[in-house]
């Protein structure tokens, strides 16, 4: 099963060449990657953009100069962290950031005409986090697997 990826932008950015790299590493990496567009029309926007976020394994917001003054960038990042979801924030060179929120959050700054230092520090955040799920994983598996056979020691006495 793929995993879900939530991308929050401007839609005043979205022939932006940062967002739609993002999107073919997610999708080469075998994420479903959620962007807005697939809302078919007369759905419920808010509650739609809800129901993926409350659902996406990964999310990255895109605060570019255009991404910061959209209430809606904002309020998504707010979202996935109340339904604390793996959260990246890349933030666009010059765009004026609290300095609070760059110490407490995973941020990525990036140069609209030279992403590529800023992709790769993504793969390597996503790659990392894949590798920790699949460490997790395997430790259940084995922590499962030696409950089991604890308990059918204890149960052969």
């Amino acid at each position: 099963m793929n995993k879900h990826a939530f991308i929050s932008y401007s839609m005043e950015d979205r022939e932006m060449f940062i967002l739609s790299s993002i999107a073919k590493y997610l999708k080469e990496s075998k994420y479903y990657v959620y962007t807005g567009i697939d809302i078919q029309v007369g759905s419920n926007w808010e509650f739609a953009i809800a129901h993926e976020i409350k659902r996406c394994d990964l999310f990255i917001g895109i605060a570019s100069h255009n991404g910061i003054k959209s209430q809606w960038v904002l309020k998504e990042w707010e979202l996935a962290q109340i339904h604390k979801r793996t959260s990246i924030f890349l933030i666009e060179r010059g765009v004026d950031i609290n300095p609070d929120f760059l110490l407490n959050n995973l941020v990525i700054l990036f140069d609209r005409n030279n992403p590529n230092t800023s992709l790769l520090q993504l793969q390597q955040i996503v790659a990392q986090a894949r590798e920790n799920q699949k460490k997790n994983s395997q430790n259940l598996i084995i922590g499962g697997l030696i409950g089991m056979a604890i308990v059918k020691l204890l149960t052969d006495e």
